[in-house]
């Protein structure tokens, strides 16, 4: 263990970042200053330094969020410079107001407006769309009050997204991923979805695996007489890799 924590090479010139290149043991990072790391996908850490005998641990998804690992060391460096000597007190109303706000805390929703006026004119209209990377054949967005459902045809058959309009829809997502084995497409992911109009022709949809795994997928659709055009985007690791690039297609006549 002393060997996995230290410092076996220099990564100081593609280290990944500002706070990953003070040095790389096996399978552990070397802190600035001293200590250790375990750097996870979406900023899941464990940054330990025994000389303070501190440890930080944290449990995100900030997957496409620049510079989110910068920010939490940073966080983890002010408090070992403002730290006291031994355990701290307990403090009852500081781990109240804790508990209140994990509570409340809430997955942003996309930026817009519930509905669109186009929504007659769109609404179950088939889109053709032209060779895309995505593989997507076709696609058909069916406009409700309070959702939006987007079927659509690609390599591995037709499925449905659902976006909740101002709120998060739970559903599973269609396709399967890597469950019990990695390598293995044994698993629908539990999923939830929401949506917003940003523009009066212009659908944003997200989707969020809350699963084992995480991960998102977002989706700009935006619609011009008969025909679409979009791009999808994807943040996830070993998954939803066919869900991202541009899509453009004209509807069936």
């Amino acid at each position: 263990m002393r060997a996995a924590v230290n410092r076996q090479i220099d990564n100081s010139v593609k280290g990944g970042g500002t706070e990953f290149c003070f040095g790389y043991g096996y399978q552990f990072w070397r802190l600035r200053g001293g200590g250790f790391a375990m750097y996870g996908m979406g900023s899941q850490y464990a940054l330990c330094v025994p000389e303070e005998g501190t440890i930080l641990i944290t449990i995100a998804d900030t997957q496409g969020v620049a510079e989110a690992g910068g920010v939490i060391c940073a966080a983890f460096y002010k408090l070992l410079k403002n730290l006291s000597p031994g355990p701290l007190p307990e403090n009852p109303q500081a781990h109240g107001a804790l508990k209140d706000r994990i509570a409340g805390l809430s997955l942003p929703l996309p930026h817009g407006k519930q509905s669109t006026p186009m929504a007659g004119a769109i609404s179950g209209k088939k889109y053709l769309l032209d060779e895309n990377a995505a593989g997507v054949k076709w696609l058909r967005l069916m406009v409700e009050p309070d959702t939006c459902r987007l079927q659509y045809e690609n390599a591995s058959g037709e499925h449905k997204l659902i976006f909740g309009m101002s709120r998060y829809e739970p559903q599973t997502f269609p396709e399967k991923y890597f469950g019990k084995r990695i390598g293995m497409r044994d698993t629908h992911y539990r999923c939830i979805g929401a949506g917003a109009w940003t523009d009066g022709n212009a659908l944003l949809g997200t989707i969020y695996s809350v699963d084992d795994h995480l991960g998102s997928i977002k989706i700009m659709l935006t619609f011009s007489g008969d025909e679409v055009c979009g791009f999808m985007a994807k943040e996830a690791e070993w998954f939803f890799d066919t869900y991202q690039g541009f899509l453009a297609g004209k509807a069936e006549q």
